[in-house]
């Protein structure tokens, strides 16, 4: 083999460190997609699994019921007379009881773009944001979908959601409320903005990196679209 490579001319021998080289990177790029798969793999296989607890939709009496298989209940009153329902979801092992101020059937006829759950989940970074001088149902509508994207409950457990503020607020002293809108969302950064509209709805912009949850000012419309985002994002409803 030595006395034959010997006699290679420049070209041949050129020609064969080309086809080695050819052949090295060919070898390295099988190996980079095989652990990009296997990573792929072992990650979705951690990724949270929400499991219905029944079949179909089932009305079980005393304000209970069955939606798409999971369990709804009416857990009680508010001093305003408004009703308080339990959604109870399978994390992997385990049960978790979620309050939402709305069932389902309150607010399954709600709009909702297409994807924007997978697209809020695949989110590494969250604010969740609003205007600072808007009433307190907006911020009600915060803390819904807040709630179940943080560590409170374990269910998505993201520890990089935050909460802010559209423009300064009025306290002068506030430090803890970043300025974040619609600008600054990323691939990386989704912004959930929590907005007035005359109708109630989920929707995306800014390449789907910025989610508006809107409704009515003076009304309950932007807690019952934050819920129906909620019941998307457990997969009660699509």
């Amino acid at each position: 083999m030595e006395d034959a490579r010997l006699d290679e001319t420049d070209d041949e021998r050129k020609k064969r460190e080309q086809r080695s080289t050819r052949n090295l990177v060919f070898a390295v790029l099988i190996v980079l997609a095989v652990t990009a798969v296997i990573i792929f793999l072992t990650m979705r296989s951690s990724q949270t699994t929400l499991t219905p607890l029944g079949n179909d939709y089932t009305q079980l009496g005393d304000g209970r019921y069955l939606f798409n298989g999971f369990s709804i209940q009416r857990a009680g009153k508010l001093s305003t007379g408004e009703s308080i329902w339990t959604i109870f979801v399978k994390v992997n092992a385990s049960v978790y009881g979620v309050d939402l101020r709305y069932d389902p059937l309150s607010v399954e006829a709600i709009p909702v773009e297409k994807y924007i759950s997978e697209r809020i989940i695949a989110a590494d970074t969250i604010f969740l944001t609003v205007d600072p001088a808007s009433s307190s149902r907006y911020v009600m509508a915060m803390t819904d979908v807040g709630k179940v994207l943080g560590t409170r409950y374990a269910i998505y457990n993201k520890e990089k959601v935050y909460t802010a503020f559209t423009s300064p607020s009025p306290n002068v002293n506030d430090t803890l409320h970043p300025i974040v809108t619609c600008d600054d969302a990323t691939n990386q950064t989704v912004v959930i903005l929590f907005a007035d509209a005359d109708v109630p709805g989920v929707r995306a912009v800014n390449n789907y990196n910025c989610i508006i949850v809107q409704g009515k000012e003076g009304t309950m419309d932007v807690v019952k679209a934050a819920d129906r985002l909620v019941y998307g994002l457990f997969g009660v409803m699509h």
